[in-house]
């Protein structure tokens, strides 16, 4: 799907999953599920077959710009990658004419949907949140994976070294970009990211978070796991409490293509569809 946002024509690569039984259609249009890291439509697609089928609805995977299948395009220059990201998605729904849908993130994908959710509530019937990233120790962990160890790669050893990487960026086009623009986006992102050092998550502040209470119903799930640093528990249990959520969703194994997530899901979605 080709789009016009941050930097100039983008293709988007997506996928809707349509569950195996048709159930009566309903809004909103579908669920959107954003994985963590770079991940997108392949590490996705057990997923969201599960989640399509045991909730009845759509289920829209894709690739971020830089990823997958889609184009390695950078956006302007005073524009942070995970800004340009939200925006990406919000074109990519227009263009598939989704006026409301559910998002289901995990890590970076949690941030990109409370940023959707604080920009636009009125296009989303709800948000789950499978975990949730945040805290000083789990932004250090972010910069380096995403944004200063790559921009350190890209000096050292020019786009050829960030596509060799582990997680690395990819995208169509990823070999030819300018190595001084990757670095600046990197910088960029890398400020952008430190503004969040104090909030409960990454991508809305703590007054945006509340905002949300009342207007966006939520599900906060996490691991189990204590020594998960990057999404620890009481990033979970403050994001649980800020949006209103009753109690974190245990589900362990929740970061692989969990059956578990798939139930709680179809749960959520299920006691919300009918108040909508």
């Amino acid at each position: 799907m080709l789009v016009h946002g941050s930097g100039g024509a983008v293709t988007l690569a997506y996928r809707v999953v349509e569950p195996a039984t048709s159930q009566q259609p309903t809004a909103p249009d579908a669920i959107v599920i954003t994985r963590g890291g770079r991940k997108g439509i392949v590490s996705t697609a057990k997923l969201a077959r599960l989640v399509a089928d045991k909730t009845g609805c759509a289920v829209l995977v894709w690739d971020r710009r830089l990823s997958g299948s889609s184009s390695a395009v950078l956006p302007d220059a005073s524009v942070p990658l995970p800004v340009a990201d939200m925006d990406d998605l919000r074109l990519l729904l227009d263009a598939l004419k989704l006026q409301r849908v559910w998002l289901l993130g995990s890590s970076s994908g949690a941030r990109l949907s409370f940023m959707f959710a604080h920009a636009y509530p009125q296009r989303v019937a709800g948000l789950i949140i499978a975990p949730a990233t945040g805290g000083p120790r789990a932004l250090i962990d972010v910069d380096e994976l995403y944004f200063a160890g790559p921009k350190r790669l890209c000096e050292q050893g020019g786009m050829r070294a960030v596509a060799a990487a582990a997680d690395a960026y990819g995208g169509n086009g990823l070999l030819d970009i300018d190595a001084a623009a990757f670095c600046k986006l990197m910088t960029t992102s890398s400020q952008w990211l430190a503004a969040y050092r104090d909030a409960k998550v990454v991508g809305v502040t703590d007054a945006q978070l509340a905002g949300l209470r009342g207007r966006v119903p939520a599900l906060v799930a996490h691991s189990g796991d204590v020594a998960d640093a990057l999404h620890d528990a009481a990033t979970a249990i403050g994001a649980a409490a800020a949006l209103g959520c009753a109690s974190v969703a245990i589900c362990p194994d929740l970061l692989s293509t969990s059956p578990a997530l798939a139930e709680l899901t179809a749960a959520f979605v299920g006691s919300h569809r009918a108040k909508l």
